[in-house]
């Protein structure tokens, strides 16, 4: 588990993104992970 901070306007688009794509905040934050790590090794 980590644990992270984050202003309320990221938390607003957390939860938008979260809800447009019927999944846990924690799935779209893997994601993103998922998303950065692919344009690094491009």
């Amino acid at each position: 588990m980590i644990r992270v901070r984050m202003d309320k306007p990221t938390v607003d688009k957390l939860d938008r993104c979260a809800q447009a794509l019927n999944l846990t905040r924690s799935d779209v934050i893997r994601m993103g992970i998922d998303k950065v790590e692919a344009d690094i090794k491009k």
